[in-house]
């Protein structure tokens, strides 16, 4: 009993190797919305990204013309450090004042106390 699917015992080096299947010709077929697609891509995106990309570099000459060629990042960074230690050290002056005739809860005592 011979099988159609494997080569003939003849051929020493292929055994158990399938034949190829029957090969189909395609022929290649024009969509008419894609060409309308394309189409509508070339008419309006691609002036509108052209249009960007030139505000862009517009915009990075204004920037480049405005600001220094090397800025002087040690002394931005001490700025901000000391901002922040002048915040910090405010807040907690606040929190840890020890003033307690401000709070409501107190004025109530006391006004609670004064009256008996």
């Amino acid at each position: 009993m011979s099988s159609d699917t494997t080569e003939p015992s003849g051929s020493p080096g292929t055994r158990g190797r399938r034949w190829p299947g029957p090969t189909i010709e395609l022929e290649a077929t024009e969509i008419k919305s894609g060409g309308r697609s394309i189409n509508f891509a070339l008419r309006f995106v691609a002036p509108f990204l052209s249009w960007v990309s030139a505000r862009r570099e517009r915009f990075m000459a204004w920037w480049a013309a405005r600001t220094p060629p090397d800025p002087p990042w040690r002394a931005i960074g001490a700025v901000a450090a000391g901002i922040v230690v002048v915040v910090l050290l405010v807040f907690l002056t606040g929190q840890f004042s020890g003033d307690e005739i401000r709070t409501p809860k107190s004025c109530r005592n006391r006004r609670h106390q004064d009256q008996d």
